[in-house]
């Protein structure tokens, strides 16, 4: 019978913010930093969030876009096999 691993991984994404300065759009990320978000989720916004966050197929320039995106599309950090642990 086979078994089940897991692991943690690492998953890099690109942010789309709108902002009317660089420093404004540091601000928003940094709110977005450390939570756990649902990705089957298209709103992972919370109560206490001030912005609006979507993972977002629209292109950067679509008016549309919401204030603070993630792409759908990411790429998975490299996997190394000392990080692998058994689920029991």
């Amino acid at each position: 019978m086979s078994k089940i691993f897991r692991t943690d991984i690492q998953i890099w994404a690109t942010a789309y913010v709108r902002a009317e300065t660089e420093e404004e759009a540091l601000v928003k990320l940094r709110e977005l930093g450390n939570r756990g978000i649902e990705v089957a989720d298209t709103d992972w916004s919370t109560p206490d969030d001030d912005v609006e966050t979507h993972i977002s197929g629209r292109h950067y320039s679509d008016p549309d876009l919401p204030e603070l995106s993630l792409s759908p599309f990411m790429t998975i950090a490299p996997v190394t096999a000392d990080a692998m642990d058994g689920v029991e």
